[in-house]
C-alpha cells in the first residue's frame, strides 16, 4: 500500500468523523474545559463552535482523501465565523486558541486509532514513516487553521465599536447599589471571583480617559491574570472608566498574577473576590486605591490593593493629619523628613518584610550595611517596639506618604 492510499484512507475515515458525536463531544469538553461557568451554558457558542469543528475536520479529511495539497489549506467559513463570534463576546483569543490546541489533540488520539486499524499489514518501518509523514501534516494544517482565524478575530475585534454601553453602566450601577442582582451583565457571569479595575488618565495625558486604550488594556489585563471570559467595561465619566475580570484564583499573595502597566493610563486593582458581594467589594476597594495617585509621595502606573502596604495608605488617604500624628508618634526620631532618616526607614520596613538576606536584595545592598543600618535603628527604637504592628503600620504611611506625614525640621 502506496504512501498516497494510505492518506485516503484516511482521509474517508476523519471525514466520516464529521457525520459521527466528535464534534458535538469536542465541543462540549471545550466549553467547559476553556470557558467560564455561565447560566446560559454558552447557548449561543456551542452549536458554532461544532460547526466549526465539523468544518476544519471535513476540510482536513477532503486534503487527505483528494490528494489537494495538503500544506496550504485555508479555514472554512464555519471555522472563520465561529472566531469572529467569540471576539464579538469578547472572549479573549488565547481561549480560541486554546480550543484548537486541545481540539488537535482530541483529533490525533482519533487518527492513531483510525491508522491503527487500516495499517496492520504494514511493516513498522512504513508505518512510522506514515505516522511521522501524517504528524507533519496535521501539525502544517493547525498552523495554517489557526492562522487564519487569529486574523479574522483580530479583525472583527478591531471593527468593533469601544467601550460605554449605556444599558450596561445603568445595570452596574444597580448592582453596585445592591438594588439588582443579575446573573449577568452584557454576558458577563457574576459567578465566580471577581477583580475589579478602575482606570484613570495617566499624569501626563489631557484629563480625558480614552475608552479604545481602556478597551485594549483590560482584554490585555484579563489575558494577564488568566480570565477565560470578556472583561466587563463601562465608562461612567469623561475622566474615568471601570473594568472587571473574572479570575480563577482566590490567592492573592506573591504567585498571583501582576497587573501589567498600560500606556496612558494609571490603574487601580482591587482584591479577587466572589459572587455578586465580591464584585462590589472589589470596585470599592480598586476606588479607594484609585485615590492614591496624585496623593502619595511618588508616581505610579499601577496600585495594586493585593500589593503589601497599598491597602494600609488607602485606609488613611483621607485622613493624612492624622496619619502624621501617628506616623511622628510612633518613629519618634525616625519620622524626622531627610534623606538619612529615609534610608534608615526603608531599611527596616525591607527587613520586616523579608528578613536581612531579602533587604540586603531589594536593596540592592550588603547584608552588613542593612545590619549596620538596624544597629542605627536600634539606638533609636527598641526590638519591642520594632516588633509592634503599629510600627509596621507608621513605615507603611511614611513610605506611601513621605512629606505629607513626616515631621519637618
Amino acid at each position: 500500500m502506496t504512501m498516497d492510499e494510505m492518506l485516503r484512507i484516511v482521509g474517508d475515515a476523519v471525514t466520516e468523523l464529521t457525520d459521527a458525536t466528535f464534534a458535538e463531544d469536542t465541543a462540549d469538553r471545550l466549553i467547559v474545559a476553556t470557558l467560564p461557568p455561565s447560566d446560559s451554558d454558552w447557548a449561543a457558542v456551542r452549536e458554532p463552535l461544532r460547526a466549526s469543528i465539523r468544518a476544519v475536520i471535513g476540510r482536513f479529511g477532503e486534503l487527505l482523501s483528494t490528494g489537494e495539497d495538503p500544506w496550504t489549506p485555508s479555514a472554512p467559513k464555519a471555522a472563520l465565523d465561529y472566531a469572529r463570534l467569540l471576539a464579538r463576546q469578547g472572549i479573549p483569543l488565547s481561549t480560541l486558541l486554546l480550543q484548537y490546541h486541545q481540539s488537535h489533540n482530541a483529533v490525533e488520539r482519533e487518527l492513531l486509532q483510525i491508522v491503527h486499524d487500516a495499517a496492520q499489514p504494514l511493516p513498522s518501518d512504513e508505518l512510522f514513516s506514515f505516522l511521522g509523514h501524517l504528524r507533519r501534516l496535521t501539525d502544517s494544517f493547525i498552523t495554517a487553521m489557526t492562522a487564519d482565524v487569529t486574523r479574522a478575530y483580530e479583525a472583527e475585534a478591531t471593527a468593533l465599536p469601544i467601550p460605554g454601553n449605556a444599558e450596561h453602566l445603568r445595570k452596574v450601577l444597580d448592582v453596585l447599589g445592591a438594588a439588582h442582582a443579575a446573573d449577568d451583565i452584557g454576558g458577563y457571569p457574576m459567578a465566580g471571583r471577581h477583580m475589579a479595575l478602575v482606570f484613570h488618565p495617566s499624569a501626563n495625558g489631557d484629563g480625558e480617559i480614552d475608552p479604545v486604550l481602556v478597551k485594549s488594556a483590560s482584554r490585555t489585563i484579563a489575558d494577564a491574570v488568566g480570565s477565560h471570559s470578556a472583561p466587563l467595561i463601562v465608562v461612567p465619566g469623561s475622566t474615568e472608566a471601570w473594568a472587571w475580570c473574572t479570575v480563577p484564583s482566590a490567592q492573592p499573595g506573591p504567585g498571583a498574577p501582576k497587573v501589567p502597566e498600560q500606556p496612558g493610563l494609571r490603574i487601580a486593582v482591587g482584591p479577587s473576590s466572589p459572587g455578586i458581594e465580591g464584585f462590589r467589594l472589589s470596585h470599592r476597594r480598586a476606588q479607594r486605591c484609585s485615590s492614591l495617585f496624585g496623593a502619595i509621595a511618588f508616581d505610579v502606573a499601577v496600585v495594586d490593593d493585593r500589593e503589601p502596604g497599598t491597602a494600609t495608605a488607602a485606609a488613611f488617604v483621607d485622613r493624612l493629619a492624622d496619619a502624621a500624628d501617628f506616623v511622628r508618634a510612633t518613629l519618634g526620631p525616625l519620622a524626622h523628613d531627610d534623606a538619612d532618616r529615609d534610608v534608615l526607614r526603608q531599611t527596616v520596613r525591607a527587613y520586616l518584610a523579608s528578613g536581612v538576606g531579602g533587604a540586603a536584595e531589594s536593596l540592592l545592598v550588603h547584608r552588613n550595611t542593612v545590619k549596620y543600618r538596624l544597629d542605627r535603628v536600634r539606638e533609636v527604637a527598641d526590638a519591642e517596639t520594632i516588633a509592634t504592628p503599629e510600627f509596621r503600620v507608621a513605615l507603611e504611611l511614611a513610605h506611601w506618604y513621605g512629606p505629607k506625614v513626616l515631621a519637618q525640621d
